[in-house]
């Protein structure tokens, strides 16, 4: 092993244990957050708890998403890690926008969720009337995040397709247009569902935005970044086929599969917390399963991209 490969070793394992430590005092952080706010009372009453009931049950169901920012930080910290070993490499670039993009999609887990805890209770016990503006600002918030992951992932994919020279095919294309097109459609539907045609030039609709705003600043831009999440899925999937090697190309599809797995997991928690409206009680329902589902199936993706960026690692370190 060189002096660089040494160097580049260290240096990763200062960037695993400081994210690391970030993401556990953003844990600590919500989770007082959780005991020093005040409880909804909606959601006490609906389920007859005290306080101190509601406190606990609200850390007991946060427990999932809590593991999913310690399995988002691991991952994102392994492609950091990565990308600083090989500092030297012309695949430089490419990886440290990839973990730029996971830094961004990690990062926007405890923002987003700490963001709706402080908002939640503030509309439901001080200050009623800021509801409608804190659902826009969480709107926007969550919107800008995913913009500017996708946007650094479909860089990196661009680049890393480039280098080998791996060109979509037509039919690929028209595959994953179709398949945009119909994501695309069932989500405009599903907003469309909450609104009436009383308030389709108002504000006045569950998303506090006039509909020609929602679509134009809200619905378009995260179809774009989805549309480049999934883009960027392929064109690393396709890339896995033309590394040579064969412990380096069952290390790079490892972590590829994790990074499909994340970014299909993200589009899918950003298409259920956008498409309903914004409500801050907490309530035993569907939709409070399918998103602890999607928090799994992220957690397990960024996972596997540790997996397969840290064995990506230890072979640059040989």
């Amino acid at each position: 092993m060189g002096r660089s490969s040494v160097a580049g070793a260290s240096k990763g394992l200062h960037y695993t244990r400081k994210i690391m430590w970030q993401c556990v005092i953003w844990v600590i952080l919500y989770i007082a957050l959780i005991f020093i706010l005040p409880p909804n009372v909606a959601t006490m009453t609906r389920y007859h708890l005290s306080a101190l009931a509601y406190k606990v049950a609200t850390t007991t169901l946060a427990l999932p998403e809590l593991a999913s920012w310690l399995a988002a930080f691991w991952g994102y910290s392994k492609l950091k890690s990565y990308a600083s070993v090989i500092a030297a490499s012309r695949d430089n670039t490419s990886f440290h926008r990839l973990a730029l993009g996971g830094a961004w999609l990690a990062w926007s887990l405890p923002i987003t969720a700490t963001l709706k805890l402080i908002f939640g209770a503030m509309t439901t016990t001080s200050q009623p009337g800021f509801h409608s503006a804190s659902v826009i600002i969480y709107t926007y918030v969550a919107l800008v995040f995913a913009c500017i992951a996708f946007s650094f992932i479909a860089q990196s994919a661009k680049d890393i397709a480039s280098f080998y020279r791996i060109h979509i095919s037509l039919k690929s294309s028209r595959l994953i247009m179709l398949i945009f097109l119909l994501f695309g459609i069932l989500y405009c539907f599903l907003i469309f569902q909450h609104l009436t045609p009383l308030n389709l030039t108002s504000a006045h609709n569950p998303y506090f935005l006039p509909v020609w705003l929602l679509i134009i600043s809200v619905t378009i831009p995260y179809l774009y970044a989805w549309f480049i999440g999934l883009l960027s899925a392929y064109q690393i999937l396709l890339t896995s086929y033309r590394v040579h090697g064969l412990l380096y190309a069952k290390a790079l599809q490892l972590l590829i599969i994790g990074l499909m797995i994340v970014i299909v997991s993200f589009i899918g928690l950003q298409y259920v917390t956008s498409v309903v409206p914004q409500n801050y009680d907490v309530v035993f329902n569907l939709q409070l399963l399918i998103g602890h589902a999607v928090r799994i199936i992220n957690a397990i993706g960024f996972l596997t991209i540790a997996l397969g960026a840290n064995k990506l690692k230890r072979i640059e370190e040989v």
